[in-house]
C-alpha cells in the first residue's frame, strides 16, 4: 500500500475517532454506526481517492425503480454530494465519489466524508421507510423550474 495513503487513513482513523484496519492493500472499508458501510480505496493510476458508501440493498420491483428514478434526478443536480450507483451483483444502491490525492488536505476530507456519511444516512433511512427519496428532496425536485421553454423568446 502507498505510505502516503496509509498515513492518510491512519490520520482519518485518529480525527473520525473510528478503528481503522489496514489489511487490504488496495482499499480499506469501516461500518459507520454498526450499519452503514463505507470504502476508501487509493487509486494509483489517476491518483483519486474513490469513496463509496453502501446505501441499501433494493429488491427488483417498482419501487426499486422509484427509487433508481430519484437517484437519476438526484445526480443531474450541479452542487451535490456524491453520484449514485446500483450494484446489480448485489443489488446494492451506492453513494461514491472520488477526490484528488494527494492534494486532498485531512481538514477538507474531514468534512466532506461527514457530509458524505449524512447524506447516505439520509437517503438509507428515507429507502428503509418506504419512500423513493428523502422528503426534503422530493419536495426541492417538486418545485418547477423558474424558466419554462415558453418564456424563451426568438
Amino acid at each position: 500500500m502507498n505510505s502516503i495513503f496509509q498515513d492518510f487513513l491512519i490520520e482519518l482513523g485518529k480525527e473520525l475517532d473510528i478503528p481503522i484496519n489496514i489489511d487490504n492493500p488496495k482499499a480499506i472499508t469501516f461500518l459507520v454506526d454498526d450499519i452503514l458501510n463505507i470504502q476508501i480505496e487509493n487509486n494509483p493510476i489517476d491518483g483519486n481517492i474513490i469513496i463509496a458508501a453502501f446505501v441499501t440493498r433494493l429488491t427488483p420491483g417498482k419501487f426499486r425503480e422509484n427509487v433508481l428514478r430519484e437517484t437519476l434526478k438526484y445526480n443531474d443536480i450541479f452542487e451535490r454530494i456524491g453520484t449514485f450507483g446500483y450494484s446489480d451483483k448485489e443489488n446494492d444502491l451506492v453513494l461514491f465519489d472520488f477526490l484528488p490525492f494527494p492534494e486532498i488536505k485531512m481538514d477538507v476530507f474531514i468534512n466532506y466524508i461527514s457530509s458524505f456519511i449524512e447524506t447516505s444516512f439520509k437517503w438509507k433511512e428515507s429507502i428503509e421507510r418506504g419512500n423513493a427519496a428523502p422528503d426534503d428532496f422530493l419536495i426541492a425536485a417538486a418545485k418547477p423550474s423558474k424558466l419554462s421553454p415558453l418564456d424563451l423568446k426568438p
